[in-house]
């Protein structure tokens, strides 16, 4: 059962919300409109403008790096921080999960993808998840976006 837009948890109706300072950023932003938030670091390659707010807490206290990319407009990825302290990916996604549900309760849909678990939380056209992928590692993917 997912709630409306409106009444989303966090402020994610209006985009990902950083708790230090209290700043929102907005969804679906250009790259011009980020760069004045927050003093972001900014990375340009060929094609991909990579936006990144490095030490900072969000959804009450998970300590992340969040990073945009400019050619995936609609998601911000959450990258746990001192990920080093965890002997496995199981073991930080297991750290969390548990800190995702905290704050917004059990998932709305829990599966498992490629013989790996994925659980998310949806808002109408606003996800977050949060899952263990692999490229080459295994790896804790936390991820928010909306109209995906």
């Amino acid at each position: 059962m997912s709630m409306s837009e409106e009444n989303l948890p966090l402020g994610l109706a209006h985009g990902l919300m950083l708790d230090n300072p209290k700043i929102t950023i907005p969804w679906q932003s250009d790259v011009t409109t980020l760069s004045s938030i927050g003093d972001p670091t900014i990375l340009t390659s060929s094609k991909v403008t990579f936006v990144s707010w490095k030490d900072r807490t969000v959804f009450n206290g998970i300590e992340v790096d969040v990073q945009f990319r400019s050619d995936f407009n609609k998601i911000f990825w959450l990258d746990l921080r001192d990920k080093s302290r965890f002997e496995s990916a199981t073991a930080a996604f297991s750290y969390l999960r548990e800190l995702v549900v905290e704050r917004l309760g059990e998932p709305h849909l829990s599966q498992i993808d490629d013989g790996y678990p994925w659980e998310q939380w949806n808002y109408g056209s606003v996800r977050v998840s949060v899952r263990i992928a692999e490229r080459f590692v295994e790896y804790v993917s936390f991820m928010v976006s909306k109209g995906l």
